[in-house]
């Protein structure tokens, strides 16, 4: 299964070369830095460095569109937080998209269909329905239980296949799971390193985490054992400058057919079984034709939203298509 892997970690400008068939690495940092590491089936590569204008606490993924998105840390006016989707993420210049508003900078967020498991500096869990964007509905679940630390909790994960919430601490180099109904946290164990800043994420059966090593000063992206937390380096990126600030956020993604994280992808639904990657009157002609229709309506008949589709085709479809209207991903 050929893959496009798709990774945010720290990348120190070394050459870089992965075993697997991994083309696009993404970094986000504790400043408004966004790294692009491309490496090619062939193991070259090159590293491109973008500023994006707001800083990244956090990152998360829908897995089913193939898109990604960030939290900033610049509040806006009305005293909430973006959240942000990132466009263009695989090529071209990345660019951050407002796309909805959050009550506060979340050190640690992973993504289940339209619902978000968000960390807080202080610690309790909250869910975040996303389903319109424009008016998200914050949840608190409750306390994790664990010390306040600023920013304890710095790197989510989730298992779809059982279910499980997964939580990392840098500060206290463990990883813990996580009741996503009562926030309840249970111990796994410690990473066996000092792990300083991280990103976590889930991927093909596997826990990924990012760390810069304290103990080496390098940038690792690793693997966490689920049944004990210990932690063994899948890739040295080498030493940590003053130019590449510390790691946020790590997402590792199958890109879609317009590239990874592409706006295009969940929404290009024209021509049928062959999307040009565009939204345009060919899309929007084809889901109006078929507006209304409901009881097993499918992706190309338009039902784009909710993620994964609800079987009908209404104003939510129309609306999102609309509020991407125009835009060509090629």
């Amino acid at each position: 299964m050929n893959h496009r892997l798709v990774a945010f970690a720290l990348i120190i400008g070394a050459s870089v070369t992965f075993v697997a068939s991994a083309d696009t690495i993404y970094v986000a940092s504790a400043r408004d830095n966004l790294l692009r590491l491309t490496v090619a089936d062939d193991g070259t590569d090159s590293l491109e460095t973008f500023r994006v204008g707001d800083l990244i606490p956090s990152l998360h993924k829908d897995a089913q569109r193939g898109v990604a998105y960030a939290v900033g840390r610049t509040m806006n006016a009305d005293g909430s937080y973006p959240l942000y989707r990132i466009d263009n993420a695989a090529r071209g210049l990345p660019s951050l998209v407002p796309y909805s508003s959050l009550s506060q900078p979340f050190t640690a967020t992973v993504r289940d269909g339209d619902s978000i498991f968000a960390f807080g500096r202080d610690e309790n869990l909250w869910t975040i329905d996303v389903s319109d964007p424009n008016h998200p509905t914050e949840t608190l679940v409750g306390s994790t239980g664990l010390e306040s630390n600023s920013s304890a909790l710095s790197g989510a994960a989730f298992d779809p296949t059982d279910e499980t919430l997964y939580a990392a601490s840098g500060v206290f180099d463990t990883l813990y799971s996580v009741d996503p109904t009562t926030s309840s946290t249970s111990k796994i164990g410690g990473f066996g390193i000092q792990a300083g800043t991280i990103g976590m994420d889930f991927f093909e059966s596997e826990l990924f985490l990012m760390v810069q090593n304290d103990s080496t000063l390098r940038a690792e992206i690793g693997i966490l054992d689920p049944l004990d937390g210990s932690y063994s380096v899948r890739f040295d990126l080498g030493e940590r400058s003053p130019e590449r600030p510390t790691p946020t956020g790590l997402l590792i993604m199958a890109s879609g057919p317009c590239g990874f994280a592409s706006v295009c992808d969940g929404i290009d639904i024209a021509p049928t079984g062959a999307p040009d990657c565009k939204v345009d009157l060919q899309d929007l002609a084809m889901l109006l034709a078929n507006f209304g229709l409901g009881e097993g309506a499918t992706f190309d008949d338009g039902d784009i939203q909710p993620s994964g589709g609800d079987g009908d085709v209404d104003l939510l479809d129309l609306a999102l298509m609309l509020s991407v209207f125009g835009t060509d991903c090629n």
